[in-house]
């Protein structure tokens, strides 16, 4: 099983992580602020 998570985040990391960063950092940001 780790090495299916491993591939998955490595491939898919790319997609979701973009678009989860995109409409997160605007609330990271306000609240670091």
């Amino acid at each position: 099983n780790r090495t299916l998570q491993r591939q998955i985040s490595v491939g898919g990391g790319d997609d979701r992580p973009a678009r989860v960063d995109v409409q997160r950092p605007a609330k990271y940001n306000r609240n670091r602020d």
